[in-house]
């Protein structure tokens, strides 16, 4: 089963500490309407041991590659609608509606 938040606002936090003092380097919060965040984006250097934490009640984390992290913002920045699906197997996945080809973002 999935529950599915759309995503309305994001914070973003870029850490500036040494290696190994957290496990992300970034990391993205990710809003709904009642200003209290549902889900978060962490990048990390590698994903061995780090699982999708799925809370639909609460906040969710998902981990992901370092290197996403460009098109992450970007696909934050351009689209909208813009949800966040989160699966009882613990996958987590963010994606846009089905939009028209061609279509501008204004």
């Amino acid at each position: 089963m999935a529950t599915r938040k759309e995503v309305k606002k994001y914070t973003v936090d870029v850490a500036a500490h040494l290696k190994g003092f957290n496990e992300w380097w970034t990391n993205i919060y990710l809003y709904g309407d009642s200003g209290i965040p549902f889900g978060n984006i962490r990048f990390t250097d590698t994903l061995t041991d780090r699982n999708n934490q799925i809370n639909p009640s609460g906040l969710s984390t998902m981990w992901a590659p370092v290197e996403a992290y460009n098109r992450v913002i970007d696909i934050l920045r351009n689209e909208k609608p813009l949800y966040l699906w989160l699966y009882d197997s613990g996958r987590a996945l963010l994606s846009t509606s089905a939009e028209p080809v061609g279509e501008e973002e204004t």
